[in-house]
């Protein structure tokens, strides 16, 4: 991938090989743990990549997210999936662009990731509980449905939990 990624640097094909390259990488973090950071940053190289396929963008930024999970970082993990790769997707939609099929997989992978994580935490508030008025941001219409925020390492983030999974099969 390094022949390709340095020989090559104007190919198509090098947002590719740094995804492999952070793949790869990755494999070998079960023996050397800072290969996990070091997929991190070849993810980073794709995400970051102006003229890379949206597929691949959203796939180096989801991978972003498990290899956080895998360093034991659960809240950057999540704010990845959420950030990174949920709002974008809804981001992308309101601005006219329609996300392919690969997309929408690790669309929805990035949404189960971020709910078991949600899940997983003590003390998170659920959205069926009531919440005081004041939590609520003042953007609050830019998405549609009730989204009431929740408590996920001292930070409030949009509870996407109860409106999330409707979105999940009304992508066309």
């Amino acid at each position: 991938f390094d022949e390709i990624i340095n020989k090559y640097p104007d190919s198509e094909l090098v947002p590719s090989a740094w995804g492999r390259k952070g793949d790869n990488q990755f494999v070998l973090g079960a023996e050397a743990p800072e290969r996990y950071q070091e997929s991190i940053a070849s993810y980073r190289v794709v995400a970051n990549t102006p003229d890379a396929d949206l597929d691949l963008i959203m796939q180096a930024e989801y991978k972003i997210g498990r290899r956080l999970e895998k360093l034991g970082r659960e809240d950057e993990a999540f704010q990845q999936y959420y950030v990174r790769v949920i709002l974008r997707y809804f981001e992308d939609r309101k601005k006219g662009t329609w996300h392919n099929e690969s997309s929408k997989f690790w669309f929805r992978r990035a949404a189960l990731d971020a709910v078991a994580i949600a899940e997983s935490k003590e003390g998170l508030q659920r959205p069926e509980d009531e919440l005081p008025e004041e939590l609520f941001d003042d953007d609050a219409e830019l998405l549609p449905g009730p989204l009431p925020l929740m408590g996920l390492g001292g930070v409030f983030w949009r509870g996407f939990l109860n409106n999330l999974f409707w979105n999940l099969n009304s992508f066309d």
